[in-house]
């Protein structure tokens, strides 16, 4: 997670200077939008490792029969509530 972090860092960084380039005419729209879809790319990478990590949690907790922790893990993640 951490590298993955690092990676978002620098393609926010990265697609801050394109951009104004961009507005300048100086780069090509296709590769703003790329440098876009990479990120994207990187933050999804991002959520489906902390989904991961509470899945593996969950099975732990209900694998050792404590399904109470697997609830109050839920509750404080606030799985099943629409935003």
């Amino acid at each position: 997670k951490v590298l993955l972090d690092g990676r978002v860092c620098i393609s926010r960084n990265r697609i801050d200077k394109l951009e104004v380039k961009l507005k300048a005419g100086r780069v090509d729209v296709t590769v703003f939008a790329e440098d876009i879809l990479t990120l994207a790319r990187t933050e999804i990478a991002i959520e489906s490792l902390k989904n991961e990590d509470v899945m593996q949690k969950l099975s732990a907790f209900t694998a050792m029969g404590q399904a109470c922790k697997a609830v109050y893990l839920c509750n404080v993640k606030n799985f099943g509530n629409s935003a």
